[in-house]
């Protein structure tokens, strides 16, 4: 299993204890960059789409990780 996969799988298990930062972290790790910051909603391009992430405290709600996830497993498919 690669080192993409695993991160993955980690985010997939337990959506609703994502820290803002390993999400970011992952995001970047993975070839995304960080396009813009507007107050506190960080923006990251994902193939032709645009992901925002908003950084209210230190968790990231669990639909923003599920729908993140939603956008990495359109763009890399069944890896």
């Amino acid at each position: 299993m690669s080192q993409r996969a695993k991160l993955l799988e980690r985010l997939r298990n337990n959506p609703n204890d994502v820290a803002f930062s390993d999400l970011t972290t992952a995001l970047e790790g993975l070839g995304f960059p960080l396009i813009r910051t507007t107050g506190s909603h960080h923006f990251y391009r994902v193939g032709g789409r645009t992901v925002g992430v908003p950084r209210h405290g230190s968790k990231v709600k669990a639909y923003i990780v599920r729908q993140t996830l939603g956008v990495l497993d359109e763009f890399y498919g069944d890896e």
